[in-house]
């Protein structure tokens, strides 16, 4: 048994922790207009409760404080909402699960990212049975309605010229053709990135904490090299006249490209370390890539391009330490 496990919290900070976990739980379901975005660091809770308190406590304080949540969500009537509030705190269980028994980032992230897709899915499939209309079409005519609605208020713009304005309605109309089309990426690619910023934030927390961690430094998390040939033989099948496999190949590029982005993040993060950039223009600098286009692509070149040239010289390293 861990000495974690032998340290007997004290009863205000059991309080407190499962009053946080409830808290942080419940509150999307009070007003989600406000609190909706709590969503989106609600698996790295029960990571943190069960790295401080070890898997025998901190799983008793998890349970506790998600039962305490589902009563609050029930009250205010919003039980379908707990259960995906309860696939999050799962999510961040086997994060948890897989860093404890030494896993890498990758493969804690897989397992993380099929955890939260598989329960989604399941959930949709039975919340949604015997409904006419599924969860993904809804989802779907809803954000051709926003475009159809977009469309009509740039129409009647009189500042907008005509040549402009035919631009608009012409993207529009392929971006409602093509929308549903790679909508599982664009879904996809929102699991990976809740992922992937629960990672880091549970690696920073660990790192805060012990002053070390199981897992690197985010600057030096590296994807397997075989991932590229996956991309590759994906790119190969988009070239394939055929409009189903095409459809799968480019959903599949798209989910690759994101988790390259990663990579190309890493990269930035371990060069601004490595120069001692200030941590203020150092956060500018992320959000100016992030948020732009040219950005995205700068990241995902590096990431590729990281495969081959090693920009980091990390697996020199590594093996200038085996030999």
């Amino acid at each position: 048994m861990d000495s974690q496990e032998l340290k007997r919290p004290h009863i205000v900070l059991i309080v407190r922790t499962i009053l946080a976990i409830t808290v942080v739980a419940s509150l999307p379901a009070v007003a989600w207009n406000f609190f909706g975005w709590l969503h989106l660091l609600l698996p790295v809770v029960p990571f943190i409760v069960l790295t401080t308190y070890g898997p025998y406590v901190g799983r008793r304080f998890v349970i506790t404080g998600a039962t305490f949540a589902l009563l609050v969500h029930i009250l205010l009537g919003q039980a379908e909402l707990f259960v995906f509030t309860a696939i999050l705190l799962l999510a961040g269980y086997v994060l948890y699960i897989s860093y404890s028994h030494g896993s890498s980032p990758v493969v804690s992230g897989c397992a993380t990212a099929c955890t939260l897709a598989g329960c989604w899915i399941l959930a949709l499939i039975v919340l949604n049975w015997g409904n006419e209309s599924a969860f993904y079409h809804e989802f779907t005519a809803v954000l051709q309605d926003g475009l159809n609605e977009a469309q009509k208020a740039y129409s009647s713009d009189q500042n907008i010229n005509q040549e402009t304005r035919a631009l608009l309605e012409t993207a529009a109309t392929q971006m409602q053709r093509v929308l549903p089309l790679f909508m599982p990426a664009i879904i996809g690619s929102g699991v990976l990135c809740l992922t992937w910023m629960n990672i880091v934030l549970a690696n920073v927390f660990v790192f805060k904490k012990e002053g070390a961690s199981r897992w690197p430094l985010y600057g030096q998390w590296q994807l397997p090299d075989r991932l590229i040939w996956l991309a590759i033989a994906l790119g190969i099948s988009a070239a394939i006249p055929s409009a189903t496999v095409r459809v799968i190949a480019i959903n599949g590029l798209l989910l690759i490209s994101v988790v390259y982005c990663f990579q190309g993040l890493a990269i930035v993060s371990f060069f601004m370390k490595k120069w001692h950039i200030p941590s203020l223009l150092s956060a500018l600098f992320y959000f100016m890539v992030i948020v732009q286009f040219f950005g995205h692509m700068t990241l995902l070149v590096l990431g590729v391009a990281d495969v081959w040239f090693d920009i980091r010289k990390i697996k020199y390293a590594a093996e200038s330490i085996q030999e």
